[in-house]
């Protein structure tokens, strides 16, 4: 059974606050305030966005298990900036994916 994105995030959020890493749920968009619209967020930044323990930058893109689940353009624009920039970069489709990758920075 595929997870849903939004399964996919909650896992990696409690994974990362019992784990003891300043991590927090990540939003863009616009919305209507009166009559202007206000955008918010860097377009394709991840889901996720925090520091390692060590103090590295950490962004986690969630995605859910299926195959047609890919990165939009700006997102891997997002993703070459991050790592381009020292920042460490997952794409998760399953909390395991954040796990492997993070077990070294425990």
């Amino acid at each position: 059974m595929v997870k849903s994105e939004s399964h996919v995030l909650g896992e990696c959020l409690d994974w990362l606050a019992i784990h003891g890493f300043f991590a927090w749920r990540n939003n863009t968009g616009c919305l209507k305030a009166e009559d202007r619209f206000v955008k918010f967020g860097q377009p394709g930044s991840a889901d996720i966005i925090g520091l390692t323990k060590q103090g590295r930058f950490l962004a986690i893109e969630c995605k859910n298990g299926g195959t047609n689940a890919r990165q939009r353009k700006k997102q891997e624009i997002f993703q070459m900036q991050v790592e381009k920039n020292g920042g460490i970069y997952i794409l998760a489709r399953d909390v395991k994916d954040i796990m492997k990758l993070l077990d070294d920075t425990l």
